[in-house]
């Protein structure tokens, strides 16, 4: 049986927030996020989301789901070599949903969630 917690971060992350606004061309993921991320905290064990160069897909215990980026804003994040990407994509009902994260390269590179700040994500290797 799935956690409250798990399935709150779960919720949290394919819908951080919806937006109306649509892109045709599918731009290229910058290579540092390129990967699959997992969590240290046993709240999410067994979620992972993978970046590839077109898509965002998330796993799970209940699933996996891959979605289409449809565009991606960067911009100087707030901690020292930090880059927040805004990471728009297309869910299954092609609703426009945004993750907005921060990539630091510290320890090989982390990302933290804007919705989650606290917990980090690291390159699975």
């Amino acid at each position: 049986m799935i956690s409250v917690r798990k399935r709150q971060l779960l919720v949290a992350i394919i819908t951080c927030a919806m937006i109306c606004a649509a892109c045709s061309a599918r731009p290229s993921v910058p290579s540092e996020i390129i990967g699959t991320w997992k969590a240290g905290d046993e709240d999410s064990a067994g979620v992972s989301i993978e970046f590839t160069s077109k898509t965002i897909i998330i796993s799970s215990d209940l699933g996996v789901i891959e979605n289409a980026i449809t565009k991606i804003n960067s911009e100087k994040g707030r901690l020292p070599d930090s880059t927040q990407y805004s990471v728009y994509y297309a869910d299954r009902n092609k609703a426009s949903n945004l993750m907005s994260i921060l990539y630091s390269p510290e320890d090989g590179g982390t990302l933290r969630f804007k919705s989650e700040q606290d917990m980090v994500w690291k390159r699975e290797r």
